[in-house]
């Protein structure tokens, strides 16, 4: 063979092997997107509103890093909103699937004929006290003393306003009584009572803020211990967080429902098997805010959490009375209030 012709050869040889690794790779690539589209294929995906809190939804939020939606097959696709209400209608609209709202709203849906169902529980005590701000415009030592003040909640017609309206109905006042305020998230929230904006405020997250802030804050009730839900609203227990779904989706849907309870629960299970810097290493970055502030909103929140995602009829019973004082269809419907929450969806103990 001349050394033209061993060139050539070479060449030849060399352009077959560059092809072969070509159809190699290309193999390869094939394969493996037909593998993640079989993966993706056997995701059931949820779409999820939730509102951003994410110490009030924690389950919801340690879910997908702690890997339990990918181990029950689910893609959960969470969409977030400015609060609970919001979350409850793109259900109701059909933009979502399932609502991470407060089980107040399927009794409120409800009583408006759009029913929803509450099929996990996941706070056990709805974490919401009443402050008093260090510069109200006159000394507050009573609810009675709010008579004629500024009370600052989060939105109106939200669970810190029903909070109120109870609160107030309980010494004998009615929500005219006061003038109602709309503070907002924690931040917000925070900064209104401790500039003096309104005398007195609701608060749910920014109580840990203020608390730091000041160290002499005045609670005139809260319901962040067994203690002060017995004080404030007469039981042991009263459900907060829930996912909130249509009766008719959870029929259609039952298995997916069932996969979506086994991951909260596990969520839940780790709440109270781990330490709060634990449990806030898993909490993805983006909800991260102060250090010191997030470790303390941690310690508060993890005790709130229910252990199994139950609920008893007999607080189910309470929530509705608390309801009925601020929401006339919810105090002259007839509801069914079997219907408006089942722990069916959930693992058998």
């Amino acid at each position: 063979m001349t050394d033209d012709s061993g060139t050539a050869f070479r060449r030849a040889m060399a352009g077959v092997l560059v092809t072969r690794i070509v159809v190699t790779a290309l193999a390869l690539v094939v394969s493996a997107s037909s593998a993640c589209r079989a993966r993706t294929a056997d995701m059931t995906t949820v779409r999820l509103a939730v509102a951003r809190s994410p110490f009030t939804y924690l389950p919801v939020y340690l879910a997908e890093p702690l890997g339990y939606y990918k181990a029950e097959g689910l893609d959960v696709a969470i969409a977030e909103f400015s609060g609970g209400a919001q979350s409850v209608q793109s259900v109701i609209g059909g933009s979502a699937d399932i609502a991470a709202g407060f089980y107040e709203h399927a009794i409120e849906m409800t009583a408006a004929g759009k029913p929803l169902q509450a099929f996990v529980t996941m706070l056990k005590y709805p974490g919401m006290a009443l402050v008093i701000s260090p510069k109200a415009s006159r000394a507050v030592t009573s609810i009675e003393d709010l008579k004629g003040l500024r009370v600052g909640v989060g939105t109106p017609g939200s669970p810190t306003h029903f909070y109120l309206n109870y609160l107030l109905s309980r010494h004998g006042m009615s929500g005219d009584d006061v003038g109602v305020v709309g503070i907002g998230a924690p931040v917000t929230a925070a900064l209104a009572v401790e500039a003096g904006k309104v005398d007195a405020a609701v608060v749910g997250g920014a109580m840990i803020v203020l608390q730091r802030r000041l160290p002499h804050l005045q609670v005139l009730a809260e319901t962040f211990s067994r203690e002060g839900v017995s004080a404030s609203l007469g039981v042991d227990e009263y459900p907060g967080a829930a996912l909130l779904a249509k009766e008719e989706w959870l029929k259609t849907n039952a298995d997916t429902g069932r996969r979506l309870a086994r991951a909260i629960v596990r969520s839940l299970e780790y709440i109270h098997a781990h330490q709060p810097a634990e449990i806030l290493e898993q909490l993805p970055a983006a909800y991260h805010t102060d250090p010191d502030v997030d470790l303390a909103s941690m310690r508060a929140f993890a005790p709130l959490f229910s252990t199994d995602g139950r609920m008893a009829a007999e607080t189910a019973d309470v929530v509705k009375r608390v309801l009925s004082v601020s929401l006339e269809a919810v105090r002259t419907a007839n509801i069914d209030l079997g219907r408006t929450y089942t722990n069916t969806f959930l693992p058998v103990k």
